[in-house]
């Protein structure tokens, strides 16, 4: 109930607020000379948070001095703060509870979570949050804006010291504090979808929406709005506001500090500045380089695969069972980006699994959300050279994506990715990378066992073949046997056997669906008798081709028998009648 009562909430809030919904906030008047800007960030390193209105690094630019809540704290001293002198969290939770938090902090947390019983139960619940959160950018936001500040030359002020920030937690007893990190762990499968929740309104700038959201989460006691929020933003405006009168200012605070009563938008208004929001759009920046390097192919005939690397990649191969091999291509690229590729293809040449291939992906997928620290971004189904496929992205460590494309043609599984930066995986370089990527067709290999048809004895002879992209003549060096590959290209072919003193034969092969039948390999043999000429015989029949080789019933490629069996009855009736003179 709810959440049906959140949603419902979410909705009424974004109608009735959303023409003034802006993360970016313009002040002015009252006396000031300069315009200064408002800004509510998101204290989170996933992309989503990054994706800044086009005016917010401009009005950033534009400021003389950039106020961002508070300036780094000692870590060292941060933990000591954060840690409980007299008390363990054993003391202030029945034994039912601590049990439950204990087991929750040392699974969920790993070695992160040996100080629960020492540490004060929020600081506990802000790092178990930080461990389950994308690390997609090496930032967050605030840190974000910090850097930009310092590169454009702008000093930073903090609104307040992190002593401050750490201290304003303590007014919340530490009995409330250890009530809401059990609620916080019975709830940890659903804190997930409740960041998606609030990343997707800040992504969206709705927020009166994070507002509403922060407001109706009925197990936040009054005592952390006043100490975190309402005190935090009234301190923040009576130190915000001697810097505006100064210069202009671009300051940086959290998103919700800005909304409701008591946040800093409203009590700027009430000291008589005009504060109204900048409307902007967030613009996709692909990073785009101009890469002047030949990129060399890599061929894997027997796998079906051509790529481009621009340096020779690695190679290994390991053999997982008696029915899949894996081998991997990998590259690191330092030269112009960050960026490694990888392409990892699993040969399942005898498994049944690829009659699932929904069921292979998924455990592709669920295998790499598994390692240690990955976190999924997306899941998509998509096509990619034409064929059905799968598109994954991974939080793989701390401003480290992964991104993958799985497919599965004929009997192999190729993994496909590119790792780097959020930025850089969807580079211009990445995206050069996946669309050189070619899935070959398997070969047709033809060999054919050419004899008198009489005598059974080997006999030298050439083999000439012809189609729309091919006319070349063959001359086997042994006699009696030739072996060649046909190109692997749907075509049709004339394959013409001659020898002197012997009719020529001729074969049609087509081609067309044969790459079509899940084979990774297609073959062709074939016994050809040659016929010595006779003088007054009729050999016109033999202008038809004398065997045929396609797709039968749209499930095999091999010799059409019956068309053979056909032309064999033709030849007969023909070549036994002599030419009239």
């Amino acid at each position: 109930m709810k959440n049906t009562t959140l949603v419902l909430f979410f909705v009424c809030a974004h109608f009735i607020y959303s023409q003034e919904n802006s993360l970016l906030w313009e002040i002015k008047g009252n006396g000031l000379a300069k315009s200064s800007y408002l800004y509510g960030t998101y204290h989170s390193q996933d992309s989503r948070a990054h994706q800044f209105g086009d005016s917010v690094l401009v009005k950033l630019a534009k400021a003389d001095i950039v106020v961002v809540e508070n300036i780094d704290v000692d870590s060292k001293k941060a933990l000591d703060m954060a840690l409980m002198k007299n008390k363990k969290l054993e003391d202030l939770l029945n034994k039912e509870d601590y049990e439950f938090v204990k087991e929750n902090a040392l699974e969920k947390m790993g070695s992160s979570g040996m100080f629960y019983n020492t540490m004060k139960p929020l600081f506990t619940m802000v790092l178990a949050g930080l461990l389950n959160e994308r690390k997609e950018m090496p930032y967050t936001v605030d840190e974000f804006i910090k850097n930009e500040a310092k590169l454009q030359n702008k000093d930073v002020f903090g609104l307040e010291t992190a002593e401050e920030a750490i201290h304003s937690l303590d007014e919340v007893s530490l009995k409330e504090q250890s009530k809401m990190l059990v609620t916080y762990f019975k709830k940890y499968d659903l804190s997930s979808s409740y960041k998606d929740t609030m990343v997707t309104m800040y992504q969206a700038q709705n927020l009166n929406g994070l507002y509403s959201f922060y407001l109706n989460q009925k197990e936040i006691p009054v005592s952390f709005d006043k100490s975190l929020v309402e005190k935090r933003n009234k301190k923040f405006v009576e130190r915000l506001v001697p810097y505006l009168k100064k210069q202009s200012v671009f300051c940086a605070v959290g998103a919700l500090h800005l909304p409701g009563e008591t946040g800093l938008i409203n009590a700027l208004k009430k000291q008589g500045y005009e504060v109204t929001p900048v409307f902007s759009k967030y613009t996709p920046q692909l990073v785009n380089i101009d890469d002047k390097r030949d990129w060399a192919v890599y061929e894997n005939d027997s796998l079906l695969i051509d790529m481009s690397f621009p340096d020779a990649p690695s190679y290994d191969i390991k053999k997982n069972s008696e029915t899949i091999t894996t081998l991997n291509y990998t590259l690191e690229d330092s030269a112009l980006i960050q960026l490694y590729y990888m392409v990892s293809i699993l040969n399942l040449q005898d498994s049944n699994a690829t009659k699932s291939p929904s069921v292979l992906y998924n455990a592709i997928i669920t295998k790499l959300g598994g390692a240690k620290g990955w976190k999924k971004i997306i899941e998509k189904d998509i096509v990619y050279k034409k064929l059905a496929a799968k598109e994954a992205e991974f939080n793989v460590s701390s401003g480290i994506n992964g991104r993958y494309k799985i497919i599965l043609n004929r009997k192999n599984l190729y993994l496909i990715g590119v790792i780097g930066s959020k930025q850089n995986i969807y580079s211009n370089i990445a995206e050069h990378f996946f669309q050189e990527i070619t899935f070959v067709n398997p070969s047709i290999f033809m060999s054919l066992n050419v004899s008198d048809e009489v005598s059974h004895k080997p006999i030298l002879f050439d083999v000439a073949i012809k189609s729309i992209t091919i006319d070349t003549i063959i001359k086997p060096d042994t006699s009696g046997y030739i072996s060649f590959t046909l190109p692997q290209t749907e075509e049709e072919y004339i394959i013409s056997v001659s020898s002197k003193n012997y009719v020529t034969k001729k074969i049609n092969v087509n081609t067309f669906g044969a790459f079509k039948t899940g084979q990774v390999e297609v073959s062709l043999n074939g016994d050809i008798d040659m016929i010595l000429k006779k003088a007054g015989t009729d050999y016109t029949a033999f202008n038809t081709p004398v065997a045929k080789a396609c797709m039968i019933n749209n499930t095999s490629f091999s010799w059409d028998m019956e068309y053979i069996k056909k032309m064999k009855e033709e030849i007969s009736k023909k070549t036994a009648t002599p030419v009239s003179k």
